[in-house]
Parts: C-alpha cells; sequence; structure tokens
C-alpha cells in the first residue's frame, strides 16, 4: 500500500466515523475527500482539521477551547444532562448570544432543545469532541460523565444536611439513659 492510498483510506475512515457522529454531512464528506484528492485543502488528517474545514465552509467560529475559559454562571443556566448528552459545552455571553461548543454542527437537535428549554439564542461553535469532554469533566465535576447514565425514570432524594432529624434525637437520648442507667447499677 502506498503513502497516497494509506493517507486516503485514513482521511475516508476519519470522514466516515465523523458522518456517523453527525459532525459532517454525506455532502460535506465528499467535498472535502475530493478536494483532499486534487491537493486544494493541504492534507486533512484529523477531527481538528476537519472541523476547521467546516468553520471556514459555514461561516462559523472555531476553538480549540485552550484559549477559552467557560463562564461558570452561563454554564449553570443549563442542565448538566442534555449538556453531556448532547456534548454540548455554553462557554459565554456574546451579543446577546450565548456561545456553544459543539462538534457535531449537524447534530442540532441538541442545541434545538436547550433553545427551548432556557429561552436564549444559542450560537454554535466548533471545537474538537475531545477538548469538550475534557472541559466538561474539569467545569461539570469528576462525576459529571456518570449523570448521563442515571435512569430517568428513578426519582431523586433531595436530602438536607442542615435539617435535624428528631427521632434520631429521641432515639439517641433514650439510648443514653439506658447506659445510663446500666452504668448505675454496676
Amino acid at each position: 500500500m502506498s503513502l497516497t492510498e494509506s493517507t486516503d483510506s485514513a482521511l475516508k475512515a476519519l470522514l466516515d466515523r465523523m458522518v456517523a457522529a453527525r459532525q459532517l454531512s454525506d455532502d460535506d464528506a465528499r467535498t472535502l475527500s475530493q478536494q483532499q484528492a486534487r491537493g486544494a485543502n493541504g492534507a486533512v488528517q484529523t477531527e481538528d482539521h476537519v472541523l476547521r474545514w467546516l468553520a471556514k465552509e459555514y461561516d462559523v467560529a472555531f476553538t480549540t477551547l485552550e484559549d477559552v475559559e467557560p463562564d461558570k454562571q452561563v454554564l449553570s443556566l443549563f442542565p448538566a444532562r442534555m449538556l453531556l448528552k448532547d456534548e454540548l459545552l455554553p462557554l459565554r455571553r456574546v451579543n446577546g448570544h450565548v456561545e456553544v461548543a459543539t462538534s457535531r454542527l449537524f447534530a442540532t437537535q441538541g442545541l434545538d432543545a436547550l433553545k427551548t428549554m432556557t429561552g436564549l439564542r444559542l450560537k454554535p461553535v466548533l471545537a474538537p469532541s475531545e477538548a469538550i469532554q475534557r472541559e466538561m469533566k474539569k467545569r461539570l465535576g469528576v462525576g459529571a460523565d456518570t449523570i448521563g447514565t442515571l435512569d430517568e425514570e428513578k426519582s431523586f432524594e433531595v436530602v438536607n444536611e442542615n435539617e435535624i432529624d428528631d427521632t434520631d434525637l429521641d432515639s439517641a437520648a433514650e439510648d443514653a439513659s439506658i447506659i445510663r442507667f446500666v452504668n448505675q447499677a454496676h
């Protein structure tokens, strides 16, 4: 297998994977593949290269997330479960919009659901999926990825740590009086 053939098969595998993940449309994959064959784009070898190309094609911003600090207040406006499920990372407010990092420009159902739920105007910003996942774990907590595995049918019980349970105090007082009685008897 020649170097060109192995590069072509690696590109095809990358494009197929990105189409399956709804990061790229079939038409864009064909266009990118044809441009690559003609040498029009330089070497397209990674998800990062493809996302940069998409950003240019669709006039969408691109970031590696290395130079962006997601705004905690903006992030808190969105349910973690939805963000994790659709791999969306709200970044910041800019000119009346909330920029949301995504690697899936064509999987719009997540953005649409967030718009409907919050009423905010959202603007997609392309970013590599690995960078989004890394930031989500950092911003949403180490255990954030387990939120997505919880069964939606089960209910959560909110526990107020500051609330004192009277029955426990009554029980403890009863136990203490029994201990005093036993100690006095000996």
